[in-house]
């Protein structure tokens, strides 16, 4: 039997890290810069993060020693 590697979907891991860090989505966006309603998208899917927000994504992750799998961040197969 193969072991087969499985990710959570972008907006999934977005939601994961910032429940796992007991923050609002308000609290979650100021700490990264970006407005409520973007974390809303991110953690819908409707909407990727931009270079700069991810590179805050991943800095807040290492940060706080929360995994992240940055080389898997894919949405519909289009890489950021």
């Amino acid at each position: 039997m193969v072991n087969e590697v499985k990710y959570m979907s972008f907006p999934d891991e977005i939601k994961k890290i910032r429940i796992d860090s007991q923050l609002s989505q308000d609290a979650f966006a100021k700490l990264l810069g970006v407005s409520r309603a973007t974390i809303n998208r991110w953690e819908q899917g409707s909407q990727m993060p931009s270079k700069i927000a991810l590179h805050l994504l991943k800095e807040y992750c290492r940060e706080h020693d929360i995994e992240f799998c940055f080389e898997c961040v894919l949405l519909n197969g289009q890489r950021i």
